[in-house]
Formats: C-alpha cells, sequence, structure tokens
C-alpha cells in the first residue's frame, strides 16, 4: 500500500490524544474562520451605513451564520475538545487518556457537525433571526434538517468528550485542593454534559419542526424555547469558563514557580459556580418568566455566583504575590484570559438583575457578554495552551518575541471590539441601528477598528504556530512526528 495513502487515511482512525486535539483545533479553526468571514461582512455593512452592501435579509442570515459557526462549533467545543485532551493526561499524571476510543468518536462526530452545518449555510435559507425563531424563520426545510443533524452530531461530540475527561479524572483519584486546572475540567465537564444532552434534545425537535404538520415551537411555546436558549447559554459559559480559567491560573502559577493559592477555596469556587449557574439557568427554563418569586430566586442564584467568583480572583492574585513570573507568551494569553473572563463576569451581573436584564436582553449588550465569556476566553485559553504547550502540539516552541506582540495585539482588539458593544447595548440599541443615534457612530468605528487589530493578532498568532510545525517536520527529529 501507498504509504502516503496511510499518511492521509489516518487521521480519522487515530486514537493519539495530541493528534486528535490537534485534528479538532483544526476543525474549531475552520470554524473561526467562516464566523470571522461572517463578522467582517457585517462590519463592512455597518461601516457603510449611508451605503449599505447587504439586504436586510442577507444581513441576518449573514448574522446567524457567524453565530452558529463562531458560538457553537468555535467556543462551544474549542476548549473542551481541543485544548482538555492534550493537557489532562499531564494534569492527573496519566499516560493517556483513559478512553481513547471516545475522543475518537467526539472527533468524528465535531467533523461530520461542521460538515453538516456549512451545507445548511451554503443553501442560503437559514433563518435571517439568532437565535429564538432559527426553526420557525427558516424558508426551506432541508435546513432544519441539516441544522438539526449538525446540532444533534456536536451534542453527542461534548458528550464522549464530558465522558472521556470525566473517566481519565477518575482513574487518578481525587483531585489535589490545588489542582485548580484539574477542578476546572471536572466542574466544566459536568456542565458540558448538561449541554450536550440538551443541544442532542434540541435538534430533535428542530428535526420534528421540519415536518409540514408540526408545530413544536408554536407561539405557545415560544417563551419557552426563548428561556430554553438563556439556559443553554448560561450552561455553555460554565462549561467553557471554568476549564479555562483554571488552565489559566495553572498556567499563572507554573511561570511563578508556586502552587494556586486558596487550597480548597478554589475547588469550592469552582464547584459552586457550577451548581449556581446550572440550577439558575434550570428554574428560568422551568419558571419560564411566569412566576416573580421564582424569578426572583433565579436572579438571586445568579448574584450569588459573584461570592465564588470573587474568591478566585482573591486566589489568583494571591498566587501572583510575590511570585517571581516568568514574563512569556503563555502567561501574556492567560492573564488576557482571566481579565476578559473578569470583565465579562462583571457585566453579566446587570442580565442577572431583574430590574436591568429585559432590557438589554434585546440588545447589543447581551452579545458583547457572549462575546466576552465565551468567544475571548475559549479563543485565549487556545493560545495559551498553544503557547505552553507547543513542544508537544506542534514539535517546536513560537518564537517568543512575535508571540508577545500577537497577545499584546489579541488583548487590545478584543477589548476594543467588544467594549463598545456594552456601551451601546446600555443604550438600548443594536449596532446595526446605530445609525440612528450619530453619537453611538464612533463607538461602532472602534469596534470596527478593534476587530481588526484582533484579527492581525489571531492571523500572527496562526502564522507562528504553521511556522514552527513546519519547522518541526523539516527537522531531522521531527520528520516522523504524526502529520495533522
Amino acid at each position: 500500500m501507498n504509504p502516503s495513502s496511510v499518511r492521509s487515511s489516518s487521521w480519522y482512525s487515530t486514537t493519539d490524544s495530541d493528534r486528535l486535539a490537534r485534528i479538532q483545533l483544526s476543525l474549531a479553526a475552520i470554524a473561526l474562520s467562516l464566523g470571522l468571514a461572517y463578522a467582517l461582512l457585517l462590519r463592512l455593512h455597518l461601516l457603510a451605513s449611508l451605503h449599505p452592501i447587504l439586504a436586510p435579509s442577507v444581513f441576518g442570515q449573514s448574522l446567524s451564520a457567524h453565530a452558529l459557526f463562531s458560538f457553537f462549533f468555535f467556543a462551544l467545543v474549542v476548549v473542551p475538545c481541543g485544548v482538555v485532551p492534550p493537557v489532562l493526561p499531564h494534569l492527573v499524571q496519566q499516560p493517556s487518556l483513559a478512553f481513547p476510543r471516545l475522543q475518537q468518536w467526539s472527533m468524528r462526530l465535531h467533523f461530520f457537525a461542521l460538515a453538516s452545518m456549512t451545507l445548511a449555510v451554503l443553501s442560503g435559507s437559514l433563518s435571517a433571526s439568532w437565535p429564538e425563531l432559527l426553526p420557525e424563520a427558516t424558508a426551506h426545510p432541508w435546513t432544519v434538517i441539516w441544522v438539526a443533524i449538525a446540532l444533534h452530531l456536536l451534542g453527542l461530540c461534548l458528550v464522549c468528550t464530558a465522558l472521556q475527561s470525566l473517566s481519565t479524572i477518575s482513574t487518578s483519584g481525587f483531585p489535589s485542593p490545588t489542582a485548580a486546572a484539574v477542578w476546572g475540567i471536572l466542574c466544566g465537564a459536568v456542565a458540558q454534559l448538561v449541554v450536550g444532552v440538551l443541544l442532542a434534545a434540541l435538534a430533535i425537535l428542530i428535526f420534528f419542526e421540519a415536518a409540514p404538520s408540526a408545530a413544536v415551537f408554536d407561539a405557545a411555546g415560544a417563551l419557552v424555547y426563548s428561556r430554553f436558549f438563556h439556559f443553554l447559554e448560561r450552561a455553555a459559559i460554565v462549561a467553557v469558563l471554568l476549564p479555562s480559567v483554571g488552565i489559566g491560573m495553572q498556567i499563572v502559577a507554573h511561570r511563578g514557580a508556586r502552587r494556586v493559592a486558596g487550597g480548597w477555596s478554589t475547588a469550592l469556587a469552582m464547584a459552586s459556580i457550577t451548581a449556581l449557574g446550572l440550577s439558575g439557568g434550570g428554574l428560568e427554563l422551568m419558571n419560564a418568566g411566569q412566576s416573580v418569586g421564582w424569578s426572583v430566586v433565579q436572579s438571586a442564584l445568579g448574584l450569588l455566583i459573584l461570592v465564588p467568583a470573587t474568591t478566585l480572583v482573591t486566589n489568583l492574585l494571591a498566587t501572583l504575590h510575590r511570585g517571581a513570573l516568568r514574563v512569556d507568551a503563555a502567561l501574556l494569553f492567560a492573564l488576557s484570559l482571566i481579565t476578559t473572563a473578569v470583565v465579562g463576569g462583571l457585566a453579566a451581573i446587570f442580565l442577572t438583575d431583574l430590574s436591568v436584564a429585559g432590557p438589554l436582553l434585546s440588545t447589543a449588550f447581551r452579545s458583547a457578554v457572549l462575546h466576552y465569556l465565551l468567544g475571548g476566553v475559549s479563543l485565549f485559553a487556545v493560545l495559551a495552551v498553544v503557547s505552553a504547550h507547543a513542544d508537544d502540539l506542534l514539535g517546536r516552541p513560537l518564537e517568543e518575541g512575535r508571540a508577545r506582540v500577537a497577545a499584546a495585539l489579541c488583548f487590545a482588539g478584543l477589548h476594543l471590539a467588544f467594549l463598545p458593544g456594552l456601551w451601546v447595548g446600555n443604550r438600548g440599541l443594536w449596532f446595526g441601528e446605530a445609525e440612528l443615534a450619530p453619537s453611538t457612530l464612533r463607538w461602532e468605528n472602534l469596534a470596527s477598528g478593534g476587530a481588526a487589530v484582533l484579527l492581525v493578532g489571531i492571523a500572527a498568532f496562526v502564522f507562528l504556530s504553521l511556522r514552527a510545525r513546519l519547522d518541526a517536520l523539516r527537522s531531522p527529529e521531527g520528520g516522523d512526528s504524526p502529520p495533522l
């Protein structure tokens, strides 16, 4: 058999955790590229407010495609599927993952889910309203079917990865209280399991909606459907945020040659955030806004997250205190991750307060919070882990000086791109409505400039990663390294 054909086809059957992580990171990178392409199209449309380049329906479809690729197929999967598998065995001191076949099936499901969603978007009849009217506003039934298949496969992918993480951690015994990354992955896997089951169930409902006589999402269920998405957002934030923050704290502690401060308080804080986040979202789903009393309880649970979140920040500051930090790109990305989580978390407090949450949910404020807590946190988690474990993932360390420049560009670009969204949303507007208020145009232009800086930073890091990988493959000692 031709050796080249064996090398080209073995990616589908490999059980190597590092190689599976590279494949799933590549799939997430493809989804991010598609999401950024639609984001760039939307930004060009908003910049040309006097002469719009997109029709209203096309603008809505582009917004939906951007959200689907960026939210579901990058932010939701890149940390559990691409970041956790290569680092978890080292964290729990195991030679490999507990069940490599589970991770293999996760990769396969991830691949076919992304292919199905790409077909749905290319059909040209995607919903022009994200996300609440996704099933009923889609014109072509085949688009609904492809979306349902994609979300169902993605849910199963997340379930496989969650079970893999839980199994691998359980084989090493009870985690140490100072193992912040392990506790973050453990709590995130619990939330990820919930997200995967919810996605798979939602996909089945969407599939039945495609039937001509079905009315799964009629007017009576519209509110519940909207609350379902809110619950999904909460669970997804927990699933992405906790493992990312845990890994970020571990990188900071390692660069300071110290253990994560706080001991059991760090582990209890992460467990509390998981419990409060999921229970608050569950109450919101069951209540569906019908009872003021239950809404107050749900809001209180959201505000209580401030207590364990403050504990995590305090422990991080204690870890940094008097630590001989070795400043490199991995540390800069880890600190950027934690800063982004803090800013997004503070903004999310307003979405849990009953007195202000209602008006903000339909503005750019909610979008900016999701971009911070899902997009920004997951992006910096990937960049931090790839920088810290470049030898294992790429076969060669990154060029440190240029990687630091990429870290600075990504940090500045992300905050310049999304901080204006918080301000515009506080005025009760989406960016698409900014032309109605001329005073907000400069904020819209600032966001567009920040998005451009962020794109440059991401492109620079991708270039450095590809260069390191190619150098590793060309070198004598790296020639036998398995290809992507």
